[in-house]
């Protein structure tokens, strides 16, 4: 009997990947599911901030667990009657973001 429990204990052991924004790091844990295993490590999700899979998905080893962290962006006033004012705010985004 103590066999059985004992594979039984070692099979819900799982290796978990969390990335946030690109920050990986693998864990181990016993969590049934992501909302479990976030709670276990502490990580906080806020209302637009992603997570896939979502919450309430079952874990299994070796599964992966992306969350992107939303951020508050300030934009200028839009007001050239012409469009240059949006076309010079995206590349400046673009260049923010390493795109250019």
């Amino acid at each position: 009997m103590l066999a059985g429990g004992t594979t039984a204990f070692v099979a819900d052991d799982k290796a978990v990947r969390i990335s946030v924004d690109g920050d990986s790091r693998t864990v181990r844990t016993f969590a049934d599911d992501v909302a479990e295993l976030l709670a276990e490590e502490a990580v906080t999700v806020a209302s637009h901030d992603t997570v896939a899979p979502s919450p309430g998905a079952a874990l299994a080893d070796g599964d992966a667990i992306e969350i992107h962290r939303a951020r508050p962006l300030a934009l200028p006033p839009l007001d050239a009657p012409d469009g240059t004012a949006v076309e010079s705010l995206l590349r400046r985004l673009r260049a923010q973001a390493g795109a250019d």
